[in-house]
C-alpha cells in the first residue's frame, strides 16, 4: 500500500511538473508572438510619423508601442493575451523633429530579463537614432540624457509604468 502512494505521489508529481512546463512554453510562444505584433505596429509607427517608440515589461509582459504626430501621441498596448487597445493623447508638438541624434548611454546595468525601451526616430534634418535598451526603468529614470528625459516623459503622460 505504501509503495502504491509513493507511485501515485511521484506520477502526481511528474504530471505537474509537466503542466508548468506546458504553461511556461505557452507563455513563451505567446510573448514571442505579441513581440513579433508589438515589431510590426513600430516599424508601421515608424514609416507614417518617422518615430516609433515601443516599451515591453520584462521579458514576458505587456508591450506599448507609440509614436508622436504634430498634435497627438497614438499608443497601443498588447495585453499578455495579444488584445489591443489604442489611446490617442493631444500632445503639444513633436519633440523628436527638433532633437539631437546624440545619445547619451545611462549608466545602468543591462539586465537579462529586464524592461525593453526601443527607440527610432528621424529629426527634420533627417538625422536618425536607433537605440534598444534592456534596463529597470528605475535605471533609466535617474538619467540625465535629454531623448530618455522626454521618451520617459511621454510614457508618463501615458500613464506607462
Amino acid at each position: 500500500m505504501i509503495k502504491l502512494k509513493n507511485r501515485l505521489s511521484l506520477v502526481s508529481s511528474f504530471t505537474l511538473l509537466l503542466l508548468a512546463q506546458c504553461g511556461s512554453v505557452y507563455t513563451m510562444e505567446s510573448d514571442s508572438r505579441n513581440f513579433r505584433k508589438g515589431e510590426k505596429l513600430f516599424a508601421k509607427y515608424y514609416e507614417e510619423n518617422g518615430n516609433a517608440f515601443m516599451y515591453s515589461v520584462g521579458t514576458v509582459g505587456y508591450k506599448y508601442i507609440w509614436t508622436i504626430t504634430s498634435s497627438e501621441i497614438i499608443m497601443t498596448s498588447i495585453d499578455l493575451k495579444g488584445k489591443t487597445d489604442t489611446l490617442r493623447v493631444k500632445s503639444i508638438g513633436n519633440w523628436t523633429q527638433h532633437s539631437g541624434v546624440n545619445f547619451e548611454e545611462p549608466n545602468c546595468s543591462m539586465v537579462l530579463d529586464g524592461d525593453v525601451l526601443i527607440l527610432k526616430f528621424k529629426n527634420e534634418e533627417g538625422q536618425e537614432l536607433e537605440k534598444s535598451l534592456i534596463n529597470e526603468i528605475d535605471c533609466l529614470e535617474k538619467s540625465n540624457s535629454p531623448i530618455l528625459v522626454s521618451v520617459l516623459n511621454d510614457m508618463k503622460s501615458l500613464k506607462i509604468k
